[in-house]
């Protein structure tokens, strides 16, 4: 795909809204040494879906009492759990853009 005679597109300084969908921009600074650039821009706009719509948190409440030559030891344990899932379905990719400088893409 040919991006260089494009013109740049309004989701790179916007990012698109639309009702019941989420959007992600990924993008990666040329000259880039990896593998494919293609494929890490796509995992930072999956990235950015992710810190949008997948944050659960979650608490669980512990008590442990224990005897010891009939003393009585109480020990209330509050633990909270913060997790991002990264398991994302449903995804398309949209579009993508390269300049000089920059690879871009949208899903």
């Amino acid at each position: 795909m040919s991006c260089a005679s494009r013109i740049e597109p309004e989701w790179i300084i916007s990012q698109p809204k639309a009702e019941g969908y989420w959007f992600g921009i990924g993008s990666v600074k040329k000259p880039f040494y990896g593998d494919d650039i293609r494929e890490q821009a796509r995992n930072k706009a999956l990235s950015d879906i992710s810190t949008q719509i997948s944050v659960k948190v979650s608490g669980t409440f512990k008590r442990v009492v224990t005897e010891h030559n009939h003393s009585m030891d109480d020990l209330t344990e509050s633990i909270t759990e913060i997790r991002v899932k990264n398991n994302l379905t449903h995804v398309e990719n949209i579009d993508e853009y390269e300049s000089k400088d920059r690879y871009y893409f949208l899903v």
